[in-house]
């Protein structure tokens, strides 16, 4: 059975279909810098098609750069993403977009974790906190074996951290 794996971050939008264990096609392309969740919804689904034409995944997992209510899909902020600056039921929204295929969402960071648990470096490896940089810094916890989110979707979580670059002068540092 193949699967679709879809990850939503403030600069790309990158999905892979796997089937059978390996990659078997890949799509990218850039977030929208402007609109609003529409719009990166509909730049999702397209990446979705293009990665999987023919629909063969009954299903599409999206890692998001924020909280995700857990269990609900709903992505209450992100602020590295155009207009995204209230709740947005992702699941529902890309699900409408791709032929009604079931749709589950989790943060990027907390499946990135999970996956090295299960298939990466945190193979065998009961309790892993993972801390990926990108356009923030995220976190994600895995104790015992399990993801663990919170009420609230944040347990493990740095906190949404956005990075500005700038010159420094050396008399400053």
């Amino acid at each position: 059975m193949a699967s679709l794996g879809v990850d939503l971050g403030g600069t790309k939008i990158m999905a892979v279909l796997v089937d059978d264990g390996e990659v078997v096609a890949k799509a990218k392309k850039s977030t929208p810098k402007v609109g609003g969740p529409s719009d990166v919804l509909d730049a999702i689904a397209s990446v979705v098609a293009k990665a999987d034409p023919d629909g063969r995944a009954d299903s599409i997992g999206v890692g998001v750069p924020g909280p995700v209510r857990p269990g609900s899909g709903v992505l209450p902020l992100a602020a590295n993403l155009p207009g995204w600056d209230h709740a947005v039921d992702v699941a529902a929204g890309l699900s409408e977009r791709c032929a009604s295929r079931r749709v589950v969402v989790d943060n990027d960071v907390n499946v990135g974790t999970l996956a090295e648990v299960r298939f990466g470096a945190g193979v065998g490896v009961d309790n892993v906190l993972g801390v990926f940089m990108g356009t923030g810094i995220g976190a994600g916890l895995v104790l015992d074996g399990t993801l663990r989110q919170g009420p609230r979707g944040v347990s493990g979580e740095l906190g949404h951290t956005y990075v500005a670059f700038r010159d420094f002068d050396q008399a400053q540092i």
